[in-house]
C-alpha cells in the first residue's frame, strides 16, 4: 500500500507538471498574439528602419539588462566585428556612434523604440534559398509576462521576412525548397503570425 501509495502521488505529479506546461505553451502564444497586435506598428516601424539603416552601416543592437540601460553595439567592417558596451548615459556611446558615422539621432530613436517594446536584440540575418541569398530582420523580446517559476527567462522572438513565407496546417514555418521540412531558426520551430512575420518562444534571445 505505501509503495502504491508514492505511485500514486508520483503519477499526480507528472499529471500536473504536463498539465502546467501544456497551460504555459498556451499562455505564450496567447501572449504573443496579444503583445504583437498592441505593439504591431511600432514593431514594423522599429524592422523597416533597422533593415534600410543596416544596409548603409551593418551593425546589431542588444539591450543587455533588466532595466533597458545598458547597450550592446555589434559594428561590422569588411573585415572585422566590433563589439562595445556602454550605459544610455556614457558619452562614450555617442563618441562611437559618431566615430563609425552613425546617424546619432537615429540611433538615439531606434534604441528608445526598443526600449519602450522590451526589445533586446534586433539584428539581420542572411540564408539562402535556391542558391539565392535572402535576409531577414530578427528581434527579441523580453518581458516580465513570460516569466515562470520552472523558466526565469523566456523569449519572444520575431522573424520579418521581406517576402510571404509557407506555413503548414499548425502555422509552423517551412521551407520554401522542401515544404514537408520545417525551417527552423537558431535551431527553434516559428510559428505564423502574418504572411511574412513568423515568431517562437524561446530561452535563449539570439
Amino acid at each position: 500500500m505505501h509503495i502504491e501509495g508514492k505511485m500514486k502521488k508520483q503519477l499526480v505529479y507528472i499529471i500536473a507538471i504536463t498539465a502546467f506546461i501544456s497551460g504555459s505553451c498556451s499562455y505564450s502564444k496567447k501572449f504573443s498574439r496579444e503583445f504583437f497586435r498592441e505593439n504591431e506598428t511600432m514593431l514594423n516601424s522599429l524592422q523597416h528602419r533597422y533593415r534600410e539603416h543596416y544596409k548603409e552601416r551593418p551593425f546589431s543592437i542588444e539591450i543587455k539588462d533588466r532595466d533597458f540601460q545598458q547597450v550592446s553595439l555589434e559594428i561590422l567592417t569588411d573585415t572585422v566585428r566590433y563589439i562595445y558596451s556602454f550605459y544610455l548615459d556614457d558619452p562614450a556611446l555617442v563618441d562611437t556612434l559618431r566615430k563609425y558615422r552613425f546617424n546619432i539621432s537615429f540611433m538615439e530613436k531606434l534604441i528608445e523604440d526598443m526600449r519602450t517594446t522590451h526589445c533586446t536584440w534586433l539584428t539581420h540575418l542572411e540564408y539562402y534559398e535556391n542558391l539565392k541569398k535572402q535576409q531577414l530582420v530578427f528581434l527579441s523580446i523580453r518581458h516580465r509576462r513570460l516569466e515562470s517559476f520552472l523558466k526565469k527567462d523566456k523569449y519572444f522572438t520575431l522573424a520579418f521576412f521581406q517576402y510571404n513565407q509557407p506555413f503548414d496546417e499548425r502555422g509552423r514555418l517551412l521551407d520554401r525548397a522542401n515544404k514537408k521540412v520545417l525551417r527552423k531558426i537558431n535551431g527553434a520551430v516559428f510559428f505564423k503570425m502574418t504572411d511574412s512575420v513568423a515568431y517562437a518562444i524561446s530561452s535563449d534571445f539570439r
